[in-house]
């Protein structure tokens, strides 16, 4: 049995203009769909990058292409619909990938993830660095925030400096 997830995945196909009101309804849905058009019909929609509009006559080998380009792509748009999660060993997943971080990049990137989407302080973030204290020195912050970015690109994230207001977690567009 599919998951509701898979089932938000698997490339449904609609004829164009009689299945009209289908198509409208899995594209609000966010399905994949391919729609058929009669001969002499032209697509007037671009830029759904769940929806390819085929004449009637598509070869089956292209038709499997789209299939499997649009699937492809309706899990990387479910993946990235979860937010990102750090478990307790300091493991993040998101989007289907895994990154290992060190304790105090665990700490900075939790104190990120605290309030989605919200920019963190500076000195939030300093304080999640250094529980203890401290930094050794001004630019200290600096380094790990550099490093932190480093490390969360494998992830297809990243930390965006909003100037005079401290950082922010975000996804990196594909």
């Amino acid at each position: 049995m599919r998951s509701e997830a898979d089932a938000r995945t698997v490339v449904r196909v609609v004829r164009w203009p009689d299945d009209a009101a289908r198509r409208d309804r899995l594209a609000e849905a966010g399905i994949p769909r391919i729609v058929v058009t009669e001969p002499g019909i032209v697509s007037e929609r671009a830029g759904d990058p769940l929806e390819a509009w085929v004449p009637a006559t598509v070869a089956v080998v292209d038709l499997a292409r789209m299939t499997a380009s649009l699937e492809a792509s309706a899990r990387r748009l479910a993946e990235r619909s979860t937010p990102p999660a750090v478990d307790e060993s300091g493991l993040l997943r998101w989007a289907g990938r895994a990154v290992v971080l060190s304790e105090t990049e665990t700490r900075m990137t939790r104190r990120l993830l605290a309030h989605a989407g919200a920019v963190a302080s500076k000195a939030a973030l300093a304080e999640a660095a250094w529980p203890a204290g401290r930094p050794r020195s001004r630019r200290s912050l600096d380094t790990l925030i550099a490093k932190l970015r480093s490390r969360l690109a494998e992830a297809g994230l990243t930390v965006r400096t909003v100037p005079k207001r401290g950082y922010q977690l975000i996804a990196v567009e594909d």
